[in-house]
Parts: structure tokens; C-alpha cells; sequence
């Protein structure tokens, strides 16, 4: 156990303290945006690369996740929204064939970073996940490699936008010169 949670300071996941264990680290709101920003280029080459290898079969999952997300859309039920958005993800990756770009994709701090600055005062998906889903899987399904990358990068630039919005709507304190209240959050 001890092994893994060294492995885990060492990639930067958790920090230790002395005296005081060891737990999730914390991002700042630049740290944040650029792994989102790293997401962005890494999911993009994903989508294009999915673009010229998913098979029929692939694109037909992709389609009934599309679906279930439409389904279960106005439903409160976001847990069951956010794991159907990360299999939709996942399938782009595993369509891709590219293990490389997918292991970067894999090791970027993303879920520590949208647990840090998720809004608990907002349930359920960002309005306009599955109309990006959908034009990504509709430039999937024609092969058109540049469309898929650039529906990709609109989507997670699309969740990187919102989530810079919200830190400055809450006072998160910025790099960029901008002088900005500061927030409670940890």
C-alpha cells in the first residue's frame, strides 16, 4: 500500500505532508486549464486518428451511447449521464488504436481537476455535452478526420471555457493579471 501511494505523490495525484498524511492535491486555476488545454490536443489526435479506424461496429456504440445520454438527458441522474460521457470518451481512445496518445490522454490529472472544480450548486452536464457528442460521432461516422479533431477540440475547449468561467465567477485567482476576489475552496 505504502508503494502506491509514493507512485501516486510521485505522478503529482496526491501531495504528502509530514506530520499530516497524505491527500488529493490541489490545482490551481492554471494547473487546471492546462491540463485541460493538454486534454484537448490529446483527445483531438484521438478523434481524428478514430476517424479513419473505428469499425462500424465502434461507431454503432458510439451512436447507442449518444442515445442512452439523450435518454437519461432531463433525468437528475448525473452519475449515470457522467459514466455514459466517460464510455463515450473511451470509445473514441479505444477506436483510435493509438495506445500511446491514449496512455498521455490516461495520465493527465482530468478527474482530479473537474473534482476540484466541479460547481456543487449545478446538477447534471454542461447543456451542450451531447450536441458536441453528436457532431463528433457524425464526423466519425463520415471519416472525416479534420471534422472529428476539430468537433473534439470545440468539446473539451467548450468544458475548459466553462470551467474558467466559473473560477472567475468565483473569485479564483488567476496568473493573467486579472485581480479577482478569492474563493473558499481549498
Amino acid at each position: 500500500m505504502r508503494s502506491v501511494l509514493v507512485r501516486l505523490v510521485q505522478e503529482g495525484y496526491l501531495t504528502s505532508e509530514p506530520n499530516r498524511g497524505v491527500r488529493t492535491r490541489s490545482f490551481s486555476l492554471e494547473e487546471a486549464l492546462a491540463v485541460l488545454e493538454a486534454r484537448e490536443a490529446l483527445e483531438s489526435a484521438l478523434a481524428e486518428k478514430a476517424a479513419e479506424r473505428a469499425t462500424e461496429a465502434e461507431l454503432g456504440l458510439l451512436a447507442a451511447i449518444c442515445e442512452e445520454m439523450s435518454a437519461s438527458e432531463y433525468v437528475e441522474s448525473e452519475p449515470a449521464y457522467t459514466q455514459l460521457n466517460r464510455r463515450f470518451h473511451q470509445q473514441i481512445r479505444d477506436s483510435a488504436r493509438q495506445p500511446v496518445l491514449s496512455g498521455f490522454a490516461d495520465s493527465l490529472a482530468y478527474p482530479l481537476v473537474m473534482r476540484q472544480y466541479r460547481d456543487p450548486a449545478h446538477v447534471g452536464p454542461r447543456q451542450t455535452t451531447l450536441i458536441e457528442h453528436r457532431a463528433i460521432l457524425s464526423a466519425l461516422q463520415t471519416r472525416n478526420r479534420d471534422a472529428a479533431a476539430a468537433a473534439m477540440r470545440h468539446h473539451i475547449a467548450s468544458g475548459r471555457r466553462a470551467l474558467l468561467a466559473r473560477a472567475e465567477a468565483e473569485g479564483e485567482p488567476s496568473e493573467r493579471g486579472r485581480t479577482r476576489r478569492r474563493s473558499s475552496r481549498p
